[in-house]
């Protein structure tokens, strides 16, 4: 009876577990779209026929769920993100320093039982111009000679008058002299 019993709530799980997984897989859906380089003097992307960009970085955000996956476009331009959730997604470009954004950097989309798949979320970018740098040589610094002097120096006059501070000093050194060899001569 038991093991009755067991096969039973075995086999409802088992369906169950089924159903929920087949209505899981009715939700989700496809974002894809292409990275366009703008081949255009002004930066515009209103030409037909643009070059995709390969290795550009794509940042989907799974905004209900805080959950980010990052993409690299293929070697025309396009990108795909494939979900089983519906949902709220941010999908932001991201080409690095070197290239600008034309068009909006950062998309909000969502994914719906009504509204599954997303395709043409396309980007704009276009490469920013290397500033240019200088092909002039680096100026030497000038050398700027000391002046030689004109007059002969001055020199500070001879014979003057010792002050009487210093008399007093040395007097005081030739005693202590005298003084030092007296002692060593008695000891």
């Amino acid at each position: 009876m038991i093991q009755k019993l067991s096969l039973i709530l075995t086999t409802i799980l088992l369906l169950l577990g089924s159903v929920l997984t087949a209505s899981a897989q009715d939700g989700g859906g496809t974002i894809s779209g292409t990275v366009y380089l703008s081949v255009n003097p002004n930066g515009t992307c209103t030409e037909d026929n643009l070059p995709g960009q390969s290795g550009i970085q794509i940042q989907v955000i799974d905004v209900d769920n805080d959950t980010t996956v990052n993409l690299t476009t293929n070697s025309d331009g396009t990108y795909e993100f494939i979900t089983s959730i519906d949902g709220t997604y941010q999908v932001t470009v991201n080409p690095g320093a070197s290239w600008r954004v034309l068009t909006q950097q950062t998309r909000q989309i969502v994914i719906s039982e009504d509204s599954p798949d997303h395709e043409d979320i396309d980007f704009c970018i276009a490469q920013v111009p290397a500033t240019p740098t200088s092909t002039a040589p680096t100026p030497m610094p000038t050398f700027v000679p000391t002046p030689i002097p004109t007059q002969p120096p001055t020199l500070p006059q001879s014979g003057a008058a010792i002050a009487p501070s210093l008399l007093l000093i040395a007097g005081l050194g030739v005693l202590l002299i005298i003084g030092g060899l007296f002692i060593f001569k008695r000891s």
